[in-house]
């Protein structure tokens, strides 16, 4: 038992790693928001915008994208499956001192968002269970 313990443990630390790989190696944007619609994560594709992940940690995504409210509800949704967001037109704001900046100001973008729940799917798939 205590092997299989060590695989287990030793396959989820591999595969977090490849996962971790993939997301800092993609060239879209991929982030996260908290419940205030603040940015927890942000893979380094943000350079693209010419901000730094460390820069964009904490922050609004007003900080990188041009949203009004409607757009940010869609956004920061809970939806999933064919409910997600897909799609949605944005405008992504590059930094000021970026090279792009002075040519562009701000890129036009399309943004996928879902929901992710914060419980173990063995909870969701219970009958009632309070989401």
């Amino acid at each position: 038992m205590e092997l299989r313990a060590k695989q287990a443990e030793y396959l989820l630390v591999e595969t977090e790693k490849q996962y971790k790989r993939i997301v800092e190696t993609i060239s879209e944007i991929v982030f996260q928001l908290d419940s205030e619609n603040k940015i927890p994560f942000i893979n380094s594709s943000s350079r693209s915008l010419g901000f730094g992940p460390e820069e964009l940690i904490g922050k609004p995504l007003s900080t990188i994208v041009e949203i009004d409210d409607e757009q940010l509800q869609m956004i920061g949704t809970r939806r999933v499956g064919n409910r997600a967001t897909s799609n949605l037109s944005v405008r992504f704001k590059l930094k000021k001192d970026s090279p792009l900046w002075s040519e562009m100001g701000s890129l036009t973008g399309s943004i996928d968002s879902y929901g992710l729940w914060n419980v173990s799917e063995e909870l969701v798939s219970i009958p009632n269970m309070e989401k």
